[in-house]
């Protein structure tokens, strides 16, 4: 018989957890989702508490799963190629140091409190190497892994 669940009706995601989170340490991979349109079931759990917080260890970390948002922390130890979204809006939020980015070949620099939405279809790029960061990302129309395209 499968696990049934209950999502909790509003999800709180405190600064203190995010700041305590091993992966977003150096030398680890640097990203943790919060929120996600599509479960992977070996990596993750649904979300049944209204407050985020570190899973316990040996625990698989719980997410929000959601019809069309999807909300991740990461910092300058994520690695991601250049890539856009066909569908979704996205939203990069610093919350502390500074993110330097490429937006359709324009170079931007995002210090703590700035925030950049990029519409569908604009091709971005995080030069995770060149600064220390924290920032979150919100996705808005998310459909999924599908939605990301890396251009050639």
């Amino acid at each position: 018989m499968a696990k049934t669940f209950r999502q909790p009706q509003y999800f709180l995601i405190p600064r203190q957890a995010v700041d305590q989170d091993p992966l977003l340490r150096p030398g680890a991979s640097g990203d943790r989702k919060l929120a996600v349109t599509t479960l992977y079931p070996d990596l993750e759990v649904p979300q049944t508490q209204p407050v985020w917080g570190l899973p316990p260890a040996g625990e698989l970390p719980e997410v929000l799963i959601t019809e069309n948002l999807e909300i991740a922390v990461f910092t300058h130890n994520c690695r991601q190629e250049r890539h856009f979204h066909r569908r979704a809006t996205e939203i990069y939020e610093v919350l502390s140091g500074r993110l330097e980015m490429t937006v359709q070949e324009e170079e931007l620099s995002l210090n703590a409190g700035d925030m950049v939405v990029l519409q569908p279809g604009t091709v971005h790029f995080i030069h995770a190497d060149r600064s220390e960061f924290l920032a979150r990302v919100i996705l808005v129309n998310a459909v999924g892994p599908e939605d990301k395209i890396v251009p050639d």
